[in-house]
């Protein structure tokens, strides 16, 4: 129990009471802080009462800024690398370069995440391995270049996602290997180029999607091999160029979607060997260039298709051994499209 109320949806409830450097309007100066629901509790000012003989001698941590590190935070604050405490970096400092970063391996349940709208440069990173369900996340808009990265490899369920609306480039990225359920997702509508990708192997279920509209260059990409259900998907519409592929094989369920409709160049690929069921499909209507093709061998059924209206070219660039499904295509205009999906079953 607590005197301090705490929303039932806050990323930070008194289970996980994060460690983090953050500022304020009326005084810039960078200091460390408890995030506790909405609010934060300022260390710098109770420094005096952490006067154990673990702390007595370091009390000048709580004034530490931006380059406070997590060995240091572990150290000081008699917290161990395997404990359950998140201590993410710069969650608050909402006008300046802001920076979250976990640089040691984590075994219990880690978020890192800005509440407000970021109007500078912030970055969120998982520096070594993660063992426990990982989190990261933009709740408000962001101005400004935004990056959320995975460098280690993950073991548990990891999230990362932007809830609100991005102004600027925005990448989120697993860079090694992924043996649990991994998602990214951007929420709201995307102005700047936005980027997703796995660039390790993945062995669990993995999905990259945009749920709002893009309006800039937006790119989800596979780049090792895929072992488990993979999905990519732009759920809204799309008015810049956008891509989607899977650069290695493919060992399961492999889905790529728009559902909305395209108003600038469209991609989606499989340079690799599919290996599972596979599945490329534009379900809006498409008003510019718009590209199917599988570059690799198929053994698994392969769907392509146009259920919507093609205003563009189209190019369907299928493996040599065709199906008699494909003796249905019909012509419409200059844009031919299947009236059925075309599977390769060869």
């Amino acid at each position: 129990m607590s005197f301090i109320r705490v929303d039932k949806d806050s990323d930070f409830p008194l289970q996980n009471l994060p460690y983090g450097v953050f500022s304020t309007k009326e005084e810039p100066r960078h200091r460390l802080g408890v995030a506790i629901g909405d609010q934060i509790l300022d260390l710098s000012a109770i420094k005096h009462l952490f006067n154990g003989p673990a702390l007595a001698k370091h009390q000048h941590v709580f004034d530490q800024g931006v380059t406070f590190h997590l060995e240091t935070a572990s150290s000081a604050l008699g917290c161990v690398q395997t404990c359950c405490l998140s201590v993410g970096l710069g969650w608050c400092s909402e006008h300046g370069p802001s920076t979250m970063a976990f640089h040691g391996d984590t075994h219990g349940p880690s978020t890192m995440a800005f509440p407000r709208d970021t109007h500078s440069p912030s970055t969120t990173a998982f520096h070594g391995d993660t063992h426990g369900p990982s989190t990261m996340a933009f709740h408000g808009d962001t101005h400004g270049p935004s990056t959320m990265a995975s460098h280690g490899d993950t073991h548990g369920p990891s999230t990362t996602a932007f809830p609100g609306d991005t102004h600027g480039p925005s990448t989120m990225a697993f860079h090694g290997d992924t043996h649990g359920p991994s998602t990214m997702a951007f929420h709201g509508d995307t102005h700047g180029p936005s980027t997703m990708a796995f660039h390790g192997d993945t062995h669990g279920p993995s999905t990259m999607a945009f749920h709002g509209d893009t309006h800039g260059p937006s790119t989800m990409e596979f780049h090792g091999d895929t072992h488990g259900p993979s999905t990519m998907v732009f759920h809204g519409d799309t008015h810049g160029p956008s891509t989607m592929v899977f650069h290695g094989d493919t060992h399961g369920p492999s889905t790529m979607v728009f559902h909305g409709d395209m108003h600038g160049p469209s991609t989606m690929a499989f340079p690799g060997d599919t290996h599972g069921p596979s599945t490329m499909a534009f379900h809006g209507d498409t008003h510019g260039p718009s590209t199917m093709a599988f570059h690799g061998d198929t053994h698994g059924p392969s769907t392509t298709a146009f259920p919507g209206d093609t205003h563009g070219s189209k190019a369907l660039h299928l493996p040599q051994c065709l199906p008699p499904c494909l003796s249905h295509c019909s012509g419409q205009g200059q844009s031919p499209r299947l009236s059925s999906a075309a599977t390769r079953l060869c």
